[in-house]
């Protein structure tokens, strides 16, 4: 291996933390006069830096450093730990690799993420259906609606919502998750999405467990994500197996607006 591959490899080790405590010191007693080293180290700071873009900005918890610390350098790393004497043999793990061999497979790994990370970067931000770049999650819940009593049923505008809707645009997917609802004998809970023109049907879904729809269509193609964007559903209590008209055929128990997901 060649003093510029091990520079390059022992570079990328100390940008990405790896390093134990003593060899991370000794990198920084050598940078002053290592100007390979140093060059290095500059090269993979910057070719690294394109990972922080895409990771919204989070305050980390302050017992973080501290816990990483601890699992990298033991528990003494946060408390002074003397650095090895000049021409003092290094001690390391019997489960660590060869060094030169470590850093060739750092340096692998971390060509293989710039890799994806340009990859990512050249495809752009994605386009969901309606032209909604980056994706959106819509959230409703759906609370009883006083026009659809049934006769064992009460008006109770303090009850809990009896079905969370999340509609995810960017993967097409729609998800039904029951909070306050109970089976009826021979009957079946069916989903609308309430159109301008007409109700649409979204599908049968389950009082007692989440249920997962296929993204719907219309006049042949799938919706886009506008035809979501506050928008009404509802459920109606329908016979078994869904409504035989197309439209809500019995009460509609169930009503919510789609908004923004937090």
């Amino acid at each position: 291996m060649t003093h510029e591959e091990d520079s390059d490899g022992l570079a990328a080790e100390y940008v990405l933390g790896s390093l134990a405590l003593a060899e991370r010191r000794d990198v920084d007693a050598r940078r002053a006069g290592d100007r390979a080293l140093n060059a290095a180290i500059a090269a993979w700071e910057r070719r690294l830096a394109a990972l922080g873009d895409l990771v919204p900005e989070e305050p980390p918890p302050a017992h973080l450093f501290e816990g990483i610390a601890r699992r990298i350098w033991g528990p003494v790393a946060l408390v002074s730990s003397p650095s090895p004497a000049p021409g003092s043999p290094r001690q390391s793990g019997p489960s660590q690799p060869p060094r030169p061999w470590r850093r060739l497979a750092v340096a692998a790994a971390l060509a293989a993420v710039l890799a994806l990370v340009v990859a990512v970067a050249l495809q752009g931000p994605h386009d969901t259906p309606g032209g909604a770049p980056g994706g959106t999650t819509l959230l409703a819940e759906l609370q009883r609606s006083p026009a659809g009593q049934t006769a064992d049923e009460h008006a109770d505008a303090r009850a809990p919502p009896a079905f969370r809707v999340a509609v995810d645009t960017a993967l097409r997917s729609i998800l039904v998750t029951p909070l306050d609802a109970r089976p009826v004998a021979r009957r079946s809970y069916q989903l609308w999405l309430m159109a301008a023109q007409a109700p649409l049907p979204l599908g049968i879904v389950a009082p007692a467990a989440a249920t997962t729809l296929p993204w719907p269509t219309a006049h042949g193609e799938g919706l886009t994500a506008d035809a979501f964007r506050s928008a009404t559903l509802a459920i109606s209590l329908e016979p078994e197996g869904g409504s035989p008209t197309g439209a809500p055929s019995g009460p509609v128990l169930y009503e919510g607006r789609l908004s923004r997901g937090k």
